[in-house]
């Protein structure tokens, strides 16, 4: 096992996580699911415009996710043949996840 670091800012890490427990499952174990998704389907489900670079910016809060150096490997070369640094996609998908919690969140409440 090894351990990836992604930079993310502090809200966007703690609406992650918000995001996480309210589907019962752990940020890591999100980030693996989805590696291992984008692995199989070899294609972000988003396309990224100006709304996400502004978000993907790094940040000062760290997010650890211990993952199998397989695992590791196979994303690289996935993001590697798209042109994309593995931090980048990576919180692409956490922005994701929590413009979609933001969103059902903020429905709820009307």
């Amino acid at each position: 096992m090894i351990q990836l670091n992604v930079r993310i800012g502090a809200g966007l890490k703690d609406d992650f996580s918000a995001y996480c427990k309210s589907n019962g499952i752990s940020m890591s174990d999100e980030i693996k699911q989805f590696m291992v998704d984008f692995i199989n389907k070899n294609t972000l489900s988003i396309e990224i415009d100006n709304f996400f670079s502004d978000a993907l910016k790094d940040g000062n809060k760290r997010l650890k996710v211990r993952i199998d150096e397989n695992l590791r490997d196979k994303f690289y070369n996935v993001c590697e043949s798209k042109n994309l640094p593995i931090s980048f996609v990576i919180r692409s998908h956490i922005v994701r996840c929590v413009s979609i919690y933001n969103a059902l969140k903020w429905w709820n409440e009307k």
